[in-house]
């Protein structure tokens, strides 16, 4: 559900490109998907359904990557059966997941409490966030004393309506604060930019 999967995705992509692995991403998705897989090897396919040609596809790989809020443990299951080794993305501790790496690089995710499971590794905290190639040498920057803006984005698609509460609040206690708002097209028409003032 959502590009960030499919871009964080990329990112994993072009740091196993970097060391010398041949990657090839499985994308549950339609055409609007291309533009970001542009210059990748990739399959457009079902893979939740399509369990043969997922099978096939996989043949022969050491390692699989799964990251999906719709695969339920049935198909981890599955895919697990076929691979060395299984790395899951997860960002809240969807499902216990089978033997393997659990990925979670959200902040405060060494405070979720994870299943102990003895053969899996837990890669937990910002430190493992995937970055896309543009982002690995960008160089550190300055802190302001003063905030004077603040960028607001919670990705393409926001169904709880956080960034309209989060809006709400900082022009509350902060209207003098410039707000830079990036949103998806999932989410725009849920804003209701009067809480700005004008």
């Amino acid at each position: 559900i959502g590009l960030g999967h499919v871009a964080r995705c990329c990112a994993l992509y072009e740091a196993l490109i970097e060391k010398n692995v041949e990657p090839l991403l499985i994308v549950n998705g339609d055409d609007s998907v291309k533009t970001i897989l542009k210059k990748k090897r990739y399959e457009i396919l079902n893979w939740l359904k399509k369990k043969e040609s997922l099978r096939d596809i996989m043949s022969g790989a050491d390692t699989v990557i799964i990251d999906s809020y719709l695969a339920d443990l049935n198909v981890y299951k599955r895919i697990v059966r076929s691979v060395r080794t299984a790395v899951y993305l997860d960002d809240y501790k969807r499902i216990r997941y089978p033997e393997g790496m659990i990925i979670n690089s959200a902040v405060g995710a060494h405070n979720i409490r994870y299943p102990k499971q003895k053969k899996t590794i837990f890669s937990l905290g910002p430190e493992y966030q995937p970055l896309r190639k543009e982002f690995w040498n960008v160089p550190a920057k300055g802190i302001n004393n003063v905030v004077k803006s603040v960028l607001i984005t919670f990705g393409g698609w926001d169904p709880d309506g956080m960034t309209q509460a989060v809006l709400k609040i900082l022009t509350y206690k902060y209207p003098k604060l410039k707000k830079i708002l990036v949103v998806g097209s999932g989410s725009i028409k849920n804003i209701d930019l009067k809480c700005l003032g004008g």
